[in-house]
């Protein structure tokens, strides 16, 4: 009875509201400004048919995506790696994480970043765990201290937060407190939303790009999406733990205590560094910069597979038309005043 609920609830759902991911921190719209480029036939309202992962994903991230007849649509996924692990499972295509593709139209790749990203080498970028919609609640003021005790007195330092923590006044003061500058990416919305324009969704990586281009270090104590693009900017991480990002991975655990990871995949974000990547663990006191390993596992060589487009299928649905063009005027801002 579930498997037919589940394929009626297919049937009878809009494809935009179906395939909503893609639209979350303006990745839709990122692929779209890049495939227009080699697709004369895409306009303003067209989006993939399918969904391609919101993050970098530690655990599967998967779910069976349907067409509306019921056949397999595409999951795109960020490299081969997780191709290769899924492939047995879903329709997969490996095509390189979207903020490579932003990065291309800014014309950056590995080996002319640092020339043109240069740092500013008393900027720390700190990123905190942040809390979620879930019954767990982080008191973020137990972290500050670990944080203030590893940055410089000369430094100048930026706080990116996540929209929940940010909108919360005492934890922003709490930072403002320090003397540090606070900001946030922007908000995301799901469901029947997923295509608005309020909240900056449609411009979120560029202006975590504008947060964290021309920093020196990121001091932070999750591992997460956020860290992968920093690296992949030539920023140094100083990883750490506390109190309560511990408390976080332990909820985490208790949450999905039932859940038994594919091969390849993990549990929790510690769980996927350690077997994949351990020597994050080792820049507690000295940061280290893995511009490689970032590049790597964001899909540089699916994207280098996919360079005119090709794998994204796409279709035409009614959305809003005003979030590529925001997009695009973004885009061209950031190469007008960095001289891109």
């Amino acid at each position: 009875m579930q498997q037919i609920n589940n394929m009626w609830k297919r049937i009878t759902t809009s494809d935009k509201l179906y395939f909503d991911e893609q639209f979350m921190y303006g990745h839709r719209e990122i692929l779209l400004n890049y495939s227009k480029k080699y697709n004369d036939s895409l306009t303003e309202s067209s989006i993939l048919k399918g969904s391609i992962d919101h993050a970098w994903a530690y655990d599967e991230n998967l779910w069976k995506l349907r067409n509306r007849n019921l056949s397999r649509a595409n999951r795109y996924v960020w490299n081969f790696r997780q191709e290769k692990l899924l492939s047995q499972v879903a329709s997969v295509k490996a095509t390189g994480a979207p903020w490579l593709y932003m990065l291309n139209d800014l014309g950056i790749s590995p080996e002319n970043l640092m020339e043109k990203l240069p740092k500013k080498n008393n900027k720390v970028l700190i990123f905190p765990s942040h809390n979620l919609d879930w019954d767990i609640k982080l008191d973020l003021s137990a972290s500050v201290h670990s944080f203030k005790s590893r940055v410089d007195q000369n430094s100048v330092v930026v706080v990116c937060l996540f929209w929940l923590d940010f909108i919360d006044p005492k934890i922003r003061r709490m930072y403002l407190d320090e003397g540090w500058e606070v900001v946030c990416a922007g908000y995301c919305p799901r469901g029947a939303t997923a295509d608005s324009i309020h909240g900056g969704r449609q411009s979120f990586l560029l202006e975590l790009f504008n947060i964290m281009s021309d920093a020196d270090v990121i001091l932070t104590d999750d591992l997460s999406t956020g860290l992968i693009y920093a690296l992949s900017l030539g920023v140094r991480v100083q990883y750490f733990t506390n109190t309560e990002s511990l408390r976080w991975e332990r909820d985490s655990i208790r949450r999905h205590e039932n859940y038994k990871p594919m091969e390849g995949f993990y549990r929790t974000p510690r769980d996927w560094f350690e077997n994949y990547f351990p020597s994050v663990f080792a820049t507690e006191y000295e940061p280290k910069s893995f511009v490689e390993f970032a590049w790597d596992e964001l899909g540089y060589s699916a994207f280098d597979a996919n360079k005119i487009s090709k794998k994204f299928e796409w279709i035409e649905r009614k959305v809003n038309v005003n979030a590529i063009q925001m997009y695009t005027d973004g885009l061209k801002q950031i190469k007008s005043l960095r001289n891109l």
